[in-house]
C-alpha cells in the first residue's frame, strides 16, 4: 500500500503542471497508435497521448504525456487460462527544443499484473517503471533513445526480478519517405529473487523505415544477438508500425 501511495504521490507532479495550464499552440494535442512485435517479446500494441500545457525561455513547448502498452504475450499471465496478462501505464512530461528537432519525454509507469513480482495471480501496481525517450529529427539525420527501469514492488515468488531495458537507433533520411539506421537493444536482468541476473539479449543490426507524412511509420529492423545464453534466438527482427491520428 505504501508503495501504491509512493506512485501516486508521483503522478501529482504532472498534474499540478496541469493547473497552471497555459494556451500552448506550440505543442498541440497527439494519440498515436503503436503496433509492435518481436521475436523476444512478441505482440505489443501501445496508445500514447499528449496534449500543451505551456513554454518556458528553455523550451519551445511543453507537453502532459501518457501512455499505455498491451503486453499480450501469454507467458506473461497466468497459463492455466490465459487471465491476468500484463499492463503498463504511465504518464509524463513532454519537452521539445531547437524548434521541434528535439523532443524528450521522462515518464513514470506502472506495471498491472504477475510478470515482475511473480504474484500467485495478477494485481494492480505490481511494478515500477521510470523511463525516458528521445528523438532527434533535423529532415536529414534522425534517433531515437529509450531508457526503462522495470522493478517489482511486490515481491511475491520466487522469480520475481527487475530488468533495464534500453535502446538506440541513429539513421538517416536517403529520401523523403525512406530512412536506413542502425538498430541496438539490450535487456537486462538486474535482480532476481534467486540470484539468475544478467544480459538478457543485446541485440544489433539494422533498420529501414518507410515514413509518409510523418502519419504512418513503418520501421522493420533485424541482426544479430550477441547474447550467448539461451535465452532467446541468435537472431532478432523487429516491426514498429506507427499510425498518429489526426
Amino acid at each position: 500500500m505504501k508503495k501504491s501511495l509512493l506512485y501516486l504521490c508521483l503522478l501529482a507532479i504532472p498534474f499540478q503542471l496541469l493547473s497552471q495550464e497555459e494556451p500552448a499552440e506550440s505543442t498541440p494535442e497527439t494519440f498515436t497508435i503503436v503496433l509492435s512485435q518481436d521475436n523476444a517479446f512478441g505482440f505489443n500494441p501501445s496508445l500514447y497521448g499528449s496534449f500543451g500545457i505551456g513554454k518556458d525561455g528553455s523550451w519551445d513547448g511543453i507537453s502532459f504525456t501518457y501512455y499505455n502498452i498491451f503486453w499480450t504475450n501469454p507467458g506473461y499471465g497466468t497459463l492455466i487460462d490465459g487471465s491476468d496478462l500484463w499492463l503498463e501505464t504511465g504518464v509524463g512530461i513532454g519537452l521539445s527544443a531547437l524548434s521541434g528537432k528535439v523532443y524528450v519525454n521522462p515518464s513514470i509507469g506502472l506495471t498491472h499484473g504477475k510478470l515482475l513480482s511473480d504474484s500467485p495471480r495478477g494485481s494492480f501496481a505490481e511494478g515500477i517503471v521510470p523511463n525516458v525517450s528521445a528523438t532527434f529529427n533535423d529532415g536529414r539525420l534522425e534517433g531515437e533513445v529509450f531508457f526503462a527501469y522495470y522493478k517489482a514492488l511486490k515481491n511475491k515468488g520466487s522469480n520475481s526480478g527487475d530488468y533495464l531495458l534500453y535502446w538506440i537507433l541513429p539513421g538517416v533520411r536517403v529520401s523523403k519517405r525512406v530512412s536506413l539506421g542502425m538498430h541496438y537493444e539490450r535487456f537486462d536482468r538486474i535482480r532476481h529473487a534467486r540470484g539468475e541476473t544478467g544480459n538478457q539479449y543485446a541485440w544489433l543490426g539494422g533498420y529501414l523505415k518507410f515514413n509518409l507524412s510523418n502519419r504512418y511509420i513503418f520501421r522493420f529492423s533485424a541482426g544479430v544477438n550477441s547474447a550467448d545464453n539461451g535465452i532467446y534466438s541468435d537472431n532478432f527482427y523487429k516491426l514498429a508500425a506507427t499510425i498518429v491520428l489526426p
